[in-house]
């Protein structure tokens, strides 16, 4: 909270910060009203809050796979929704842009309940875009894969490099740009995708020998 607030006062007053919990529809509302009286309108959406539980399945309990379903989908779809409900009000669409991943397509071991929730998000995105577009919303999503930030910097390493076609991780500033990408009017005509950005991760995976649990790496893909 303390860090967001910090970056919210560096950028001045063209950004704003609010603590929200993503699984409290209550919440999710006053996030997008916030944004409606700070700038006079909400045209675009940024899903990105989400956990990890790294967990054996045998040993996972109820409690903990629900706590990533909760944050990862279901305040996915309470936020898509709070936006598209600011945006058939004010009349004029606009653009829903979720954070999914590569784990949408690839398992690894330890993440069944993060894996779950991710494949959802790829449906709930495909969905919304369906139910929206005669709204004027279009509805996307990003899957990054192996991402540079201080949460992956200890994983990364020649095993993982090896199995990224472009030999390396990619940079938060990559997602954000098609995030950019997704919400702007030059993808005015693409809605109810997922932009896999992982340099080539899932292709190059196709033509990989099967893994073990040994030298299977720890998940790195998020922001």
């Amino acid at each position: 909270e303390e860090q967001g607030a910090a970056v919210a006062r560096a950028l001045g007053p063209a950004c704003r910060f609010q603590r929200c919990d993503v699984t409290r529809a209550e919440d999710a509302a006053a996030l997008t009203g916030t944004a409606v009286e700070a700038f006079g309108g909400l045209d675009n959406c940024v899903n990105h809050a989400a956990i990890l539980r790294s967990e054996d399945p045998l040993e996972g309990t109820p409690e903990s796979f629900r706590a990533v379903i909760e944050v990862n989908l279901v305040g996915s779809f309470l936020v898509a929704q709070a936006a598209a409900r600011r945006m058939v009000a004010l009349g004029r669409g606009g653009a829903i842009v979720n954070l999914s991943s590569i784990n949408a397509e690839v398992a690894l071991h330890g993440q069944t309940s993060y894996a779950a929730s991710k494949g959802g998000l790829a449906m709930l995105t495909r969905s919304l875009a369906v139910q929206l577009a005669d709204r004027g919303i279009r509805v996307n999503a990003i899957g990054p894969g192996t991402i540079a930030t201080e949460m992956s910097a200890g994983f990364v390493n020649d095993t993982v490099l090896s199995r990224i076609a472009l030999r390396r991780p990619g940079r938060p500033e990559e997602i954000a740009a098609i995030a950019l990408f997704l919400a702007s009017d030059e993808a005015s005509y693409v809605t109810g995708q997922t932009l896999y950005a992982d340099g080539g991760r899932l292709a190059l995976n196709l033509v990989m020998p099967p893994r073990t649990a040994s030298n299977d790496e720890p998940s790195t893909n998020r922001l």
